[in-house]
């Protein structure tokens, strides 16, 4: 793994083994460069980029770059560590568009071996392993904001449910998720009831659709029901319904945290791509009406 990699992706207190450590000098003597210390008219240059979310101005996936790192301050003396020793340091990034927002990792750093020399270069490699002590602002999983109208009122939960999701907390974002689909059941069968009508649907399969609310098995009279809701707000060519519920009415008893963590990213995915395909019905239908009524107007005119 390599360190763009670890630091985008890996949750806290994970420890992973990254690339080797390269350094051209004082390897014999037993001190390996984390990072060259750069020169005063460069800013850690080794330091790699990084793509994160940013939620600040942007509220998407931007590249960060570095603006401090074990060097900051002038140091001339390097980030030096002993084999089988172990360091701490911070490293800061800051979006490159918004040019604002900020993330400050802290991190722990272990040698695990002794140099060895590469025998085609004067190189010592020195491998070792990272773990984040700390992430500020708190790791999470990017939420598509278009479905907060839809869920509003658990909204909160739903970004618990993102923030245990990053953090690998299987179980607990799992539980969020499925709090958040079955107190919301409600809600997006009233917005798939008003898809429906926009779409010309007939007026007993939208009573229907809306009557299985108040079943007690809502997943199977979902799965009847399929044929029902409009094939404009499957995704993927499948009813997203029965996609949601019906794992989630199998519970999460048995299974692993991975696998909760496996399902609960799935139920996300789901639950993000659905309620964009709702949106973007009401959407368009909207707008094509206003459309046409201009038009009706411009014509009378």
């Amino acid at each position: 793994m390599s360190l763009r990699e670890f630091l985008e992706s890996t949750p806290i207190g994970v420890a992973k083994t990254l690339e080797a450590i390269q350094s051209f000098s004082d390897a014999e003597a037993g001190a390996v460069l984390l990072i060259e210390p750069p020169a005063p008219d460069k800013c850690f240059e080794d330091l790699p980029r990084i793509r994160l979310f940013c939620d600040g101005d942007c509220t998407g996936v931007r590249a960060f770059d570095p603006i401090s790192g074990p060097f900051r301050g002038g140091s001339d003396i390097g980030f030096w560590v002993q084999p089988g020793q172990q360091r701490d340091f911070f490293l800061v990034y800051r979006c490159g568009d918004c040019n604002h927002h900020e993330k400050r990792y802290a991190l722990h750093l272990v040698c695990t071996n002794e140099p060895a020399k590469n025998k085609d270069f004067e190189i010592w490699e020195l491998p070792y392993q990272l773990q984040k002590i700390g992430e500020v602002p708190k790791p999470t999983t990017p939420l598509n904001k278009r479905i907060k109208k839809l869920i509003s009122r658990d909204w909160e939960l739903y970004r618990k449910g993102a923030d245990d999701e990053a953090a690998g907390n299987g179980i607990g974002a799992l539980a969020y998720y499925r709090r958040v689909v079955e107190d919301s059941r409600d809600a997006i069968v009233d917005a798939i009831c008003e898809a429906m009508k926009k779409l010309h649907a007939n007026e007993k399969d939208i009573e229907l659709v809306r009557a299985s609310t108040s079943s007690q098995r809502f997943s199977e009279s979902i799965e009847e029901l399929g044929e029902l809701i409009p094939k404009d707000l499957y995704v993927a060519g499948i009813n997203p319904l029965a996609a949601l519920y019906r794992p989630l009415s199998d519970g999460m008893h048995n299974r692993s945290d991975a696998d909760c963590l496996e399902l609960a990213a799935s139920v996300r995915v789901v639950m993000d791509a659905f309620g964009e395909r709702l949106q973007a019905v009401l959407d368009d239908h909207d707008r094509v009406e206003k459309a046409l009524k201009a038009l009706e107007r411009f014509q009378k005119d």
